[in-house]
């Protein structure tokens, strides 16, 4: 089954950001960050107490506290905004391009920037389905996120999601028992490992 669409710096920007979520080593270190902007208010309100008073203290704390909620409000956009001149330093100016996705036995093959990747199914780990999009992940953190304009309606997604998830269960079928996939769990109608 083939599909394709065209995508924006705004539709790469939200596809980093949803590979970027599902890494556990990005989630540990925005939880370090917090940790170590903790403790570093803590040890600046310390030594503000010592040398000042309580009634600094507190309005130290207060003013550190509040730094530290702005900063986590405002994770997000500093985070696209990171992403965003990342992708402009890697593609330069970006309008639009067109992404193909075409489901073969092999795996799933997406063309865009003048590149192919074939991701083959026995390296899927998780397929989810969203109001705008198909989104396909694999094991070593890579995938495709196939948004909904790719689809003439809902059935085409549907035919879509079908399609992928017999390619998926029949390389499941036919993988050997000591690959480490046997192993896996159930997760959305597809194997998730880990």
């Amino acid at each position: 089954m083939y599909v394709k669409f065209e995508y924006t710096e705004d539709d790469l920007v939200n596809a980093c950001e949803r590979f970027l979520s599902r890494s556990k080593t990005v989630r540990s270190a925005r939880v370090k960050g917090v940790v170590y902007s903790v403790v570093t208010m803590a040890i600046i309100i310390g030594c503000a107490a010592v040398g000042v008073g309580y009634g600094a203290a507190v309005v130290g704390a207060a003013a550190g506290l509040f730094v530290l909620a702005y900063q986590q409000l405002n994770y997000r956009d500093s985070l696209r905004g990171r992403l965003r001149k990342h992708i402009r330093e890697q593609h330069g100016q970006f309008g639009t391009d067109v992404c193909e996705v075409e489901l073969t036995p092999v795996g799933v093959c997406v063309r865009q920037c003048r590149m192919q990747v074939t991701y083959e199914w026995e390296v899927v780990e998780e397929m989810t389905a969203s109001a705008d999009s198909v989104d396909i992940y694999t094991r070593h953190g890579g995938g495709v996120i196939v948004r909904a304009r790719a689809f003439e309606d809902a059935g085409e997604m549907s035919r879509f999601m079908d399609t992928a998830a017999g390619y998926i269960e029949l390389s499941r079928a036919s993988a050997a028992p000591d690959d480490g996939i046997a192993e896996g769990r159930r997760v959305g109608g597809v194997l998730k490992h880990g």
